[in-house]
């Protein structure tokens, strides 16, 4: 990835772009760097809700 810093922005770019016939999109597995709030910005005519699901260390292990 340090060939191509951009590039969780230009998957999410291209994940969004690529939904248009959907009303609801689910995205799943992001981490902090690459928020939604960071991102926002690129998709500025979407409405974006973002969904932190927390579980404790002991729910991680039972996973």
């Amino acid at each position: 990835m340090s060939n191509r810093p951009r590039l969780p922005e230009e998957h999410f770019l291209n994940v969004v772009l690529g939904a248009v016939d959907v009303d609801v999109l689910l995205i799943t597995g992001m981490k902090d760097k690459a928020s939604v709030v960071a991102l926002l910005h690129l998709v500025l005519d979407s409405r974006l809700l973002e969904v932190c699901v927390k579980a404790s260390k002991d729910m991680w292990r039972a996973r």
